[in-house]
């Protein structure tokens, strides 16, 4: 099977916190892991940003083709990790390919997309704890 070169693109919505950084990580798996709850050990991309607008499109590329998922959160006291309870729930914004509502780790399989196509568009948006 021949590897295919594709671009990324991540819209990123519901950012309330202005002027605080986002760290995004992109995560390629292998099929055969779908079916786990433990994450690869290195992102392929990572980034850092700061939002200026509730809504920004992020660009990755190329990438090859296959099946990813993505995380991110905003550092709300830049502290350069996400903080969470002792439970393990995210004080701080959150993001995850495919948005699902977390109750527990989830398997990749609920965060996996494909990159089969010249270019590929996901969209996301962030979550945050109520208090």
């Amino acid at each position: 099977m021949q590897v295919q070169a594709a671009d990324l693109q991540v819209e990123v919505s519901r950012i309330q916190h202005l002027g605080k950084p986002v760290y995004i990580r992109v995560y390629q798996v292998p099929c055969e892991i779908a079916d786990q709850k433990v994450w690869p050990d290195e992102a392929m991309f990572e980034m850092k940003y700061i939002p200026v607008e509730n809504t920004t499109t992020l660009e990755f590329g190329p990438v090859d083709t296959g099946y990813y998922f993505i995380s991110l959160y905003q550092d709300l006291n830049d502290n350069q990790m996400l903080d969470k309870t002792r439970k393990g729930i995210p004080k701080e914004p959150y993001a995850l390919s495919n948005n699902p509502i977390l109750f527990r780790t989830p398997k990749l399989s609920k965060l996996m997309f494909e990159v089969s196509a010249e270019s590929t568009v996901i969209n996301i948006f962030m979550r945050e704890r109520k208090n």
